[in-house]
């Protein structure tokens, strides 16, 4: 199982609903222990030993990506039987039980699954990836994206790395930060709309 048991419990998505719904800045929440450490520990291991990356660059990102994660199921790129645990992860973040989840609690409507996109970034010395805005106002098209960060759950990262989203003026000067808890493997998903950005933050702890 790749979710913590009870996580996608529907008895407590009001309460989700109503703190994402409350959160400051902006629409937010965190929850705690989202995934299993030994599944997600096992995920990292299938990564660094079987998948394939190339280098990639534009004006916003130096990195090395994987290809598509639809494609570890195709055998004539892949051995499947070397990817058991990231396959489940990438069906479960695209299920239809954890879409409906989502969807629930942030307001964000229907995601069919059927326009997902999902893949693996890996980052050498010298790859980055500057700050940029995912909403798009003149695309609808994207309801919701989502990060899963895989560092090395042996090694606790520091306050200073923690997520410090901003209030800004209408001249996008930022105002005030919030400093979120930082925590070995956190998950952040964004949802977007030609209006605003609004964030959901699913964490593990320390």
């Amino acid at each position: 199982m790749a979710f913590q048991a009870g996580l996608l419990n529907s008895k407590k998505a009001e309460s989700l609903r109503c703190a994402y719904k409350e959160g400051q800045p902006f629409p937010h929440m965190v929850i705690q222990d989202v995934m299993q450490d030994d599944f997600l520990r096992q995920v990292r291991s299938e990564i660094i030993r079987n998948l394939r990356f190339k280098f990639d660059e534009n004006k916003v990102y130096r990195i090395q990506r994987s290809t598509h994660l639809a494609n570890i199921s195709n055998p004539d790129e892949y051995t499947p039987e070397l990817l058991p645990n990231l396959t489940q992860l990438r069906d479960a973040l695209n299920g239809s039980e954890f879409r409906a989840w989502v969807s629930n609690i942030t307001g964000v409507g229907p995601l069919s699954g059927t326009r997902s996109s999902m893949a693996v970034n890996m980052y050498l010395p010298g790859d980055h990836l500057l700050t940029h805005d995912d909403c798009n106002p003149k695309s609808r098209n994207r309801r919701l994206s989502f990060i899963l960060y895989l560092t090395d759950p042996d090694e606790p990262w520091l306050p200073e790395a923690s997520l410090c989203p901003a209030t800004a003026t209408s001249a996008k000067e930022p105002t005030s930060l919030l400093h979120l808890p930082s925590t070995r493997h956190p998950a952040s998903g964004f949802t977007e709309s030609a209006e605003q950005t609004t964030s959901i933050l699913l964490n593990r702890r320390s």
